[in-house]
C-alpha cells in the first residue's frame, strides 16, 4: 500500500514538473519573445521601441543609446542594423492605403485617421542603403493568429512605432566634424 502511494506521488510530481517545463519552453520560444531577444542581441542592448510581425518573423527596433535601427526580415534572417541617420523615410499603411508618410527633407503626410479598423497593417521603412533600401513589416495581416493580438492592437502598435520613427527622421542629422590636420 505504501509503495502504491509513493509511486502515485512520484508520478504526480513528475507530471507537474513536466507541465512546468513545457510551459517554460512555450514561453521561451514564443515568436514575439524570440524576435525581441534577437533584436536585443543584434543591437547590443534593449531597444527603446519594438514592433513585431510575429506570424512572419519580422521585427524592427529603435535603440537611442547606440543610435541604431535594427530589422529582422524573417525567422532565419540574421538581421540588419542601420545608423539612425540612415533612416530617411517611413510610411504607414492600413489595408494597402497609405495613412501617413514622412521622409527627410519632404513635406510630411500626417496621420489623419488615428483609429481606423484595418485588416492589414504595414510599416515601411526606407534607408539610405544601396543593398537594403526598404523594409516592409506586416504588423497584422488577414489570417494572423488572434493569440498574437488583434487588428486594433496592431493599429495602435504601428501608430506608436511610426510616431517614434517620425521623431527620428525629423531631428537634424548628426554632424560629423572633419578631422583636423
Amino acid at each position: 500500500m505504501d509503495d502504491a502511494v509513493r509511486t502515485i506521488l512520484l508520478l504526480a510530481i513528475a507530471a507537474a514538473l513536466m507541465t512546468v517545463l513545457a510551459a517554460m519552453a512555450a514561453w521561451w520560444f514564443d515568436p514575439p519573445r524570440r524576435l525581441e531577444r534577437k533584436l536585443t542581441k543584434l543591437m547590443g542592448g534593449q531597444p527603446d521601441a519594438v514592433v513585431v510581425g510575429a506570424a512572419r518573423g519580422q521585427a524592427a527596433g529603435l535603440r537611442l543609446a547606440s543610435q541604431a535601427v535594427g530589422v529582422i526580415r524573417n525567422f532565419e534572417d540574421p538581421g540588419l542594423v542601420f545608423d539612425l541617420d540612415d533612416l530617411i523615410g517611413a510610411e504607414l499603411f492600413f489595408d494597402a492605403q497609405m495613412a501617413a508618410r514622412i521622409f527627410r527633407g519632404e513635406q510630411r503626410r500626417a496621420l489623419d485617421n488615428i483609429a481606423p479598423s484595418a485588416g492589414r497593417v504595414t510599416i515601411r521603412l526606407v534607408f539610405e542603403d544601396l543593398h537594403h533600401p526598404a523594409f516592409e513589416l506586416d504588423v497584422w495581416t488577414p489570417g494572423d493568429d488572434p493569440k498574437n493580438g488583434s487588428p486594433e492592437q496592431a493599429v495602435v502598435l504601428a501608430r506608436n512605432w511610426f510616431t517614434r520613427a517620425e521623431s527620428v527622421i525629423r531631428r537634424p542629422l548628426a554632424t560629423h566634424a572633419a578631422p583636423v590636420r
